[in-house]
């Protein structure tokens, strides 16, 4: 196991002082941890060591429900998001139009609503925040006269990708800079992900069997439950689902990592399989707008597996396997790219500019470089042992970038192309 001699010189000199050794844990948790398990042989004689190895080692057998306080925010919260995504229903608007518009606010309006209660950041944060939620509203409902146009579809698309970037601004709280936050912020996000998915899963199965229990006596409940329901229970899956992992932080700590080990190797692969039958295959696939498309996606849920997989991995104990392994999903995730951006050139050559394809081009650039710029630094820790929280640090302090390109896209791609 690694040893940070830093940390454990100041770890040895705080053994009678608890103060200094909370300041250590929470200024780098992890760092703390493996530093602290690594010496625990040669300081247990220590009354307040014997404490913080409990402490660290603690196992949650129960589920933390959090004080009467926090229940109530996350109850208001979550009658407020089931009367917004209800509003279409009460007042008998369009759902498709409505949903297109509303979905990140609906998913993001309160979790970030939850974790600015929670971590109290300033007044200047808050009013960013406030900001870019009321401008975002305003401007998706009464900024378009052509709710078909291509600016307007690209406006519903990136700005909740858009208030994504707020639902982490509001998790950092007061340390928004800091890259360590960052990365944390992306863990949460993930384990967010796969435990929402698990309560929707369940959530499906009851309503399943519900719906066929009230059928089998005569009763058709499809058609309010599918109205009344569905909304009341999926709407505030996100504020739910937040309070459970920071309630109780150690449920979901094993499945994370594992699912990301996983997937790693079986990902490469499958891209491995593509690019061979990419550069094999039937070249008319570029006049494919379809198959553009899919390999965005692609593109997409891959970066987002390496950037999952990069933050969940805490590296207490140094695996080169994992580093290759990371190292060559993103070199081939590069060269997916490449494959994207040498479509999207083929298009734009072929059929003009357009405002879809301007986006589609310049996200893409986005994540070519971040890739080149993760795939070096991977390599460093590979090649060159550099410490693994670099290739965090790099990940962390590129996500500006995103935020900008989402911003440019929403709301200024609209006025660039006149809003066709």
């Amino acid at each position: 196991m690694e040893v940070n001699e830093s940390i454990a010189s100041l770890i040895r000199a705080s053994l009678n002082d608890s103060s200094a050794l909370e300041k250590l844990y929470q200024g780098d948790k992890d760092t703390f941890t493996g530093t602290f398990d690594a010496l625990y042989p040669s300081i247990k004689h220590s009354p307040l060591a014997e404490f913080w190895h409990e402490r660290l080692h603690f196992k949650h057998d129960e589920i933390n429900w959090g004080g009467r306080s926090t229940l109530l925010v996350v109850v208001l919260l979550s009658l407020f998001t089931w009367f917004f995504a209800s509003f279409q229903t009460l007042f008998h608007s369009d759902p498709e139009l409505f949903y297109q518009k509303h979905i990140g606010f609906i998913i993001f309006c309160s979790p970030t609503a939850y974790f600015l209660w929670l971590k109290k950041p300033g007044l200047t944060q808050i009013i960013g925040i406030a900001f870019v939620w009321i401008i975002g509203f305003l401007f998706i409902n009464w900024g378009f006269e052509k709710i078909s146009s291509d600016t307007f579809i690209l406006t519903c698309i990136h700005l909740p990708l858009l208030l994504t970037a707020t639902f982490g601004l509001s998790f950092t709280g007061n340390a928004w800079a800091s890259f360590k936050v960052r990365v944390l912020f992306l863990k949460f996000f993930a384990d967010l992900l796969i435990i929402s998915g698990l309560l929707l899963l369940a959530f499906g199965a009851l309503s399943a069997i519900s719906i066929n229990l009230f059928s089998s006596i005569g009763i058709n409940i499809a058609d309010f439950y599918g109205q009344h329901i569905v909304a009341w229970i999926i709407a505030p899956l996100p504020v739910i689902a937040s309070f459970i992992l920071t309630s109780n932080p150690h449920i979901i700590q094993k499945i994370a990592p594992l699912i990301a080990r996983l997937f790693t190797p079986l990902v490469f692969l499958f891209l491995l399989a593509f690019l061979l039958f990419f550069f094999l295959g039937d070249q008319r696939i570029f006049d494919d707008r379809i198959f553009l498309l899919q390999l965005n996606a692609v593109l997409i849920g891959v970066l987002a597996l390496i950037f999952f997989s990069i933050s969940t991995d805490q590296k207490r104990v140094r695996s080169q396997f994992r580093d290759a392994m990371l190292l060559l999903l993103s070199v081939t995730t590069i060269i997916v790219n490449i494959c994207v951006l040498s479509v999207i050139a083929y298009r734009i050559i072929e059929y003009g500019l357009s405002p879809n394809r301007m986006a589609v081009l310049g996200g893409n650039i986005v994540i070519f470089i971040h890739l080149v710029l993760t795939a070096s630094q991977l390599a460093r820790v590979v090649f060159w042992k550099e410490e693994f929280n670099t290739v965090q640090a790099q990940i962390a302090r590129y996500l500006p970038v995103y935020v900008i390109w989402l911003a440019t896209v929403a709301f200024l791609f609209p006025w660039i192309f006149s809003f066709a």
